[in-house]
């Protein structure tokens, strides 16, 4: 594996080559780089991957999707698939992992995606279209209403577990009921905001509230282990935030 510095350096050569592999190439646009590769190269490290747009003329969008020569020409590809009806998840032989998606600039304005990086454009491209209309959702639920979410979570799951639908119940109560809890925190402001990817409330946890981390080690603790996690969550809402005590005696028999 490259050490954080080479690999930084191969994922934007990479970037400046596919760049001008779409220049040569009739019907291209622009390249948008998102994510780490995009505004925040100072995130990139050895486990970084690319993530990009290709903005295309109208009536091109099929031919960038359905073959990727203008991939293949850069280097050889030993894996993909497409993952959307956009676009394609791409590993090349030397190990760069990329996720991309083609839009004609007629469709950027119906899409939500946060701010990128213009690595190339042509001439007459407005550089305006690639200053995003949609953001992505920050955190607008109400606290009462993720509390309600999550307690219904625990109850759906420990009915399922009751069923013996483990998997179910360890989905609704160490998955769904987890993401709302993290907007719950979110919502009450992060610790280290400037980490956020508002695309996935996972993602750099760890970094955005380090102090929870305790708490979500209590809260998910594995598949065969579903009543105590939830009895965890539980106990943190009861003792945290205004519940509904009804429903909680009724998630607590659950719990027996």
């Amino acid at each position: 594996m490259k050490n954080t510095l080479d690999k930084k350096e191969a994922l934007l050569d990479r970037l400046d080559k596919i760049a001008k592999s779409l220049e040569n190439n009739e019907g291209t646009l622009a390249l948008l780089a998102l994510g780490s590769c995009g505004l925040h190269n100072e995130r990139l490290d050895q486990y970084s991957d690319l993530d990009f747009f290709v903005i295309v003329q109208d009536g091109y969008k099929n031919r960038y999707i359905d073959n990727l020569f203008w991939l293949e020409n850069i280097n050889n590809i030993s894996f993909s698939y497409k993952n959307t009806v956009d676009g394609h998840r791409v590993l090349f032989q030397d190990e760069i992992f990329c996720e991309f998606a083609i839009f004609e600039k007629r469709e950027l304005a119906k899409i939500p995606y946060d701010h990128g990086r213009l690595v190339w454009s042509r001439d007459e491209f407005d550089k305006n279209l690639c200053v995003p209309i949609r953001l992505p959702n920050d955190n607008d639920y109400e606290e009462s209403w993720l509390i309600n979410e999550i307690m219904t979570c625990l109850y759906l799951g420990l009915s399922r577990e009751k069923r013996g639908e483990v998997l179910s119940a360890f989905f609704l109560i160490q998955q769904r009921a987890i993401n709302r809890i993290i907007d719950l925190w979110n919502s009450a402001g992060e610790e280290n905001p400037v980490f956020t990817d508002k695309f996935n409330n996972t993602r750099r946890f760890e970094q955005i509230h380090p102090t929870k981390v305790k708490l979500i080690r209590k809260f998910t603790q594995g598949y065969d282990h579903n009543q105590a996690s939830a009895g965890e969550i539980l106990t943190y809402l009861d003792q945290t935030y205004p519940i509904n005590q009804h429903f909680k005696d009724v998630i607590m028999q659950l719990l027996t």
